[in-house]
């Protein structure tokens, strides 16, 4: 799973269900970053207008059988990071509980290094829940001083009556 490939940005993967909030803080967050967090269409287009070519990392992906805190087991997971202009932006985690051949969410395990967003934002039917926002540590790995925090946001697709669980960390938004 993801907590292993994630490793240099491990956040995606644990970014707790408790601890998330209903409305966007305003923690002394900067305008940009909210406007990152509170962003209702596409992170990869958004990402592609302020910096070009974006890449699709896919860390991991597959069927897992041992359940996690978003879906009981089985479920379809993919991890990946969004690359911009030679940084990591983003690290997200998709998560389809209920996971079956035929599922509803079937695109999803097609996408191979093309974002979500292609896919979610074209798909008929795609009902967007609310937005769920945490702060976590920033990973080991990244330039962030010791202390510091990276802000994710969570969300529920559904589509036919079933759930995609959305979890993006930002990594680098600027």
């Amino acid at each position: 799973g993801c907590a292993l490939r994630l490793a240099p940005h491990p956040a995606a993967r644990r970014a707790p269900s408790r601890g998330l909030i209903q409305r966007c803080p305003n923690l002394g967050l900067s305008p940009a970053l909210l406007g990152w967090l509170t962003e209702p269409g596409s992170l990869t287009e958004r990402l592609r207008a302020r910096h070009g070519a974006v890449a699709v990392e896919v860390l991991a992906e597959g069927a897992r059988a041992e359940p996690s805190a978003e879906a009981p087991a089985p479920y379809w997971e993919r991890c990946v990071q969004l690359v911009a202009a030679g940084r990591p932006r983003l690290a997200a985690r998709s998560c389809i509980p209920a996971w079956v051949p035929n599922h509803p969410w079937q695109p999803v395990q097609q996408l191979g290094t093309r974002p979500l967003g292609e896919v979610l934002f074209a798909l008929d039917g795609v009902e967007r829940g609310p937005l769920q926002f945490a702060q976590l540590p920033a990973p080991a790995a990244s330039q962030a001083h010791l202390g510091a925090v990276v802000m994710a946001r969570r969300c529920t697709y559904r589509r036919q009556g079933a759930a995609l669980v959305l979890t993006e960390v930002f990594l680098d938004a600027d």
